[in-house]
């Protein structure tokens, strides 16, 4: 089977330059929040860690507890996409638990 191109060419192509409408950008710009308002994203709560040997990991059973290197009183830390977003503090709500916001961070 040979193709008069493989996989690997490069091939250039030119693009025409979009006409500017008037005004077009300053909508864009003015409410940047508005295009992404509606998109969801997953948070992840960070109770806290511990470190075990694999040993250890196999051998865990039914009802084992892992202490976590973390104590009640610090902060859970709220996670997105691995970058700390806001902290707060553990708390109990209808039965669920939940994070009462303590810190948000802020981008600088």
């Amino acid at each position: 089977m040979s193709n008069s191109k493989s996989h690997n060419d490069a091939e250039n192509i030119e693009l025409t330059e979009l006409p500017e409408k008037e005004g077009a950008a300053e909508a864009v710009g003015e409410n940047k929040i508005d295009l992404v308002s509606g998109v969801k994203v997953e948070l992840t709560a960070i109770l806290g860690k511990t470190k075990i040997s694999v040993g250890e990991l196999f051998n865990l059973k039914e009802n084992n507890v892992l202490p976590l290197e973390t104590t009640t009183v610090e902060p859970i830390d709220l996670m997105l996409d691995g970058n700390c977003v806001a902290r707060g503090n553990l708390v109990v709500v209808d039965e669920q638990f939940g994070i009462q916001l303590t810190e948000i961070a802020v981008k600088a």
